[in-house]
């Protein structure tokens, strides 16, 4: 966590930061499925270009317990309230965005990684920071 990645994407190099975790996300108006809890990571991406960058912030990032990868949510409200426009469409060279992801885990779990990779994937391998 705080690290962060130089990662390359189809036609520039991102700088991904994990700034933390939210570890259950409360008062966010989000519906869980009984015995699963939401949780979110808040999150740091500057384009170091030369081009730009125009992905989802649900495709791009992941979360994974040991029971394996999370599902994303929407967040009514709160620090994590999914935007009308994902923070992670249309970055500019040098621009910098910051954003959460929600995700569900079982109620019993800790996230162990969070995960990036460009594109939704295709544009790159899945980098990992470690969360515990």
């Amino acid at each position: 966590m705080g690290a962060s990645r130089r990662v390359r994407a189809p036609g520039t190099t991102l700088i991904v930061t994990i700034r933390s975790l939210i570890d259950p996300l409360r008062d966010s108006g989000t519906q869980v499925v009984p015995g699963m809890k939401p949780v979110a990571i808040l999150v740091s991406v500057r384009n170091a270009g030369p081009g730009s960058y125009d992905s989802s912030a649900t495709g791009d990032f992941s979360l994974d317990s040991a029971a394996g990868q999370a599902a994303p949510l929407f967040v009514n409200k709160g620090v994590c309230q999914t935007p009308l426009r994902d923070f992670m469409n249309a970055i500019a060279a040098g621009e910098l965005r910051t954003g959460c992801v929600a995700f569900s885990i079982p109620s019993g779990q800790r996230p162990t990684t969070v995960g990036f990779a460009p594109d939704g994937g295709s544009g790159g391998p899945r980098r990992l920071w470690s969360v515990q």
